[in-house]
């Protein structure tokens, strides 16, 4: 929800409604369908970040619905982990499978090339781990970015981790060790000042 408006992806279409009536107010074409994109589109910034098909996620401009940039993840996978924003970069991840390997990213949201609607966005870091990343929101502060992964084997009985990267940099930080998948969001409690999932 922005403002007013609804924006919706399905099959291959960005759709923008009046969120009163379902009135359509403008469209566009994404990269790929978001048969497998679970996470709703987010917006920040001004702009609109959809999730899609093989590990690639695509910005909109809300304002006039044009394509803005495309990331194509090099591991590909299915987007099931939504997209955090926090000062000018995305977090998200990807899964390909129980003992796949597959990246967790931060990208930048700039346009670096206004003139080219869909050049492919480089990520300012990648994470790669095996088991991947299924619907492991992340916890962004001000120095860290938190998630989880699942434990790399084909039943849940194996050991998963809380990740700790640098936000900026993508250095690990810490591990937490947890029995089986972590299959959920990381939030954070200002008055706790603890980390939960």
């Amino acid at each position: 929800v922005v403002g007013d408006t609804l924006i919706v992806a399905a099959g291959k279409k960005l759709y923008k409604l009046r969120a009163k009536n379902g009135e359509v107010l403008a469209e566009a074409d994404m990269a790929e369908s978001n048969m497998y994109s679970v996470a709703p589109p987010l917006y920040a910034d001004g702009k609109i970040f959809v999730q899609l098909d093989s590990g690639v996620i695509q910005a909109f401009s809300y304002d006039t619905m044009e394509s803005l940039w495309v990331y194509k993840d090099k591991l590909k996978g299915q987007s099931l982990t939504p997209i955090a924003y926090s000062y000018g970069y995305i977090y998200t991840g990807f899964w390909n499978g129980e003992d796949e390997k597959a990246n967790y990213v931060s990208l930048s949201v700039k346009d670096e090339n206004p003139k080219e609607k869909t050049e492919e966005k480089e990520p300012r870091w990648v994470y790669t781990a095996k088991g991947g990343f299924y619907a492991a929101g992340c916890a962004v502060t001000e120095k860290f970015v938190l998630f989880g992964k699942d434990d790399g084997e084909r039943q849940s009985l194996g050991k998963s981790k809380i990740i700790s990267l640098n936000k900026t940099n993508g250095k690990l930080a810490d591990t937490l060790s947890v029995k089986g998948d972590i299959r959920s969001g990381v939030v954070y409690s200002e008055e706790e000042k603890a980390f939960y999932t």
